[in-house]
């Protein structure tokens, strides 16, 4: 050992001549090793420091206008974007739909759907207390309306069954006589027979309720609601009202007449006094209703799957029910022979513009609600089925802001709360709907029937 120390030496036989270069070294392959150690990576940054004058003179000249460019076009975008979740169609009528191809299939659909409209909308209008009409009406300026703001494909709305019942309780209950309206809005029964609202009033009353509380549904997201009703929730609610609407309809099948019945046992009561009436059975009648009910199970049980094999179209046997009976009834004296009861004629023309008594919707709030809530889980079930097999998506609280809307129009024009219906919806499908297009065809071809068609 000499007088000079050797303060260290590398892997590469670099020698240190003082004791700061060894002290640097040994940090630096320290930090190195602790760094493959924890495998973090060590980023050395060096950028310039400036000041406020500094930074204005460097960077004051920047292109401003590319940037406000860019920002004007992404509001644009956004607003079309907006525009196409609002109202669907734009999306499909005008980008996916291709006319060569899909019209063909949507017309025929959408005239099969016309013709099954026909006997069905009247037939429900009257389950409502309204006049026969009402149910064509439903399946126009409605109709029309959803298969703009829709985004089912394939439900057919209109008239139904259970909605057009569980307004028509409401109907009676506050028209014909069978209240007294204060002025604090509290409706109070009454024996009186003047009738302070008429049916129809009443009914859309009812329809712009039923469209305001759908509306405030859709603002507050509440389109999950259709996933708190299990499926045998709906099956169960959905058989029920089939006996209501059945029992609404023995006074008219057996040519009887009665007395109303609402509340609870309100089926046992009408099935009581029906049987105490037996006596009083218009034999025609039921010889009527009986041939007319074995015609349409005779055909769709039996007859329908043949003929579907063979033909792409179905056959409305419905309609050609109704033509036939209207055609045996006008042209000859059956009807003032037996004393059976007629609907008589039907008005022409399309509903006058006429707003709802606006005092009376706080009357009808609580039975609007439940008639909100059934209609939309009822157009939710057949519209999730159809998403469900052919693979496209709905907007559950898109669905609300269709059927509100479309209900409030159809309020201001003589129309019952509309739904899916899911008869129709399935004839749709099964004869190659392809779009809410076929709403649209069949909704014309009833204004040509209201107008022209329905009166040669």
């Amino acid at each position: 050992m000499g007088d000079n120390i050797i303060y260290g030496s590398d892997s590469y036989g670099t020698f240190f001549d003082d004791a700061s270069s060894e002290t640097s070294l040994l940090n630096e392959r320290y930090n190195r090793v602790m760094g493959k150690m924890s495998g973090s990576v060590v980023i050395n940054v060096k950028r310039p420091i400036y000041q406020l004058d500094d930074l204005n003179e460097a960077y004051a000249n920047g292109d401003a206008d590319v940037v406000v460019t860019t920002k004007r076009k992404k509001v644009a975008k956004l607003k079309w974007s907006d525009a196409k979740s609002v109202v669907p169609a734009i999306d499909w009528l005008f980008t996916n739909y291709k006319w060569s191809e899909d019209f063909f299939k949507d017309f025929v659909a959408g005239f099969t759907v016309a013709v099954l409209n026909i006997p069905q909308g009247m037939a429900y209008a009257m389950l409502g207390n309204v006049e026969p009409t009402v149910g064509l009406y439903m399946a126009i300026l409605p109709v029309i309306v959803y298969s703009l703001l829709g985004t089912s494909k394939h439900v057919s709305m209109g008239s139904f069954s259970v909605v057009c019942l569980m307004s028509g309780k409401v109907v009676n209950t506050y028209a014909n006589g069978n209240f007294n309206l204060h002025h604090d809005g509290h409706a109070e029964p009454t024996t009186t027979t003047t009738a302070i609202y008429s049916p129809i009033e009443v009914a859309t009353a009812v329809t712009l309720m039923v469209g305001l509380i759908q509306i405030l549904m859709y603002v507050f997201r509440l389109g999950v609601v259709c996933t708190i009703l299990s499926e045998t929730l709906v099956s169960g609610f959905t058989a029920g009202a089939g006996v209501h609407v059945v029992t609404s309809q023995m006074k008219e099948l057996l040519g009887i007449q009665i007395g109303r019945h609402s509340g609870m046992f309100q089926v046992v009561l009408t099935f009581s006094e029906i049987v105490n009436h037996i006596c009083n059975v218009n034999l025609a009648t039921v010889l009527v209703s009986c041939t007319t009910i074995s015609l349409l199970l005779s055909y769709n049980l039996y007859l329908k799957a043949i003929i579907n094999k063979r033909s792409i179209i179905p056959i409305p046997i419905e309609l050609i029910t109704i033509v036939i009976g209207t055609t045996m009834f006008q042209f000859t004296t059956f009807s003032k022979d037996y004393n059976i009861k007629l609907i008589g004629e039907i008005d022409r023309g399309l509903p006058d513009f006429k707003p709802p008594p606006v005092n009376l919707l706080m009357n009808v709030i609580s039975e609007s609600v439940i008639i909100a809530i059934v209609a939309y889980s009822v157009t939710m079930s057949m519209a999730l089925l159809f998403s469900e097999k052919l693979k496209y998506s709905i907007d559950t609280n898109q669905e609300l802001l269709a059927q509100g809307i479309g209900n409030v129009f159809g309020s201001f024009f003589s129309c019952l709360p509309f739904s899916a219906s899911l008869s129709r919806s399935a004839t749709q499908y099964s004869v190659g709907g392809k779009t809410q297009m076929a709403s649209i065809v069949s909704a014309g071809l009833l204004v040509a029937v209201v107008l022209w068609i329905g009166h040669l």
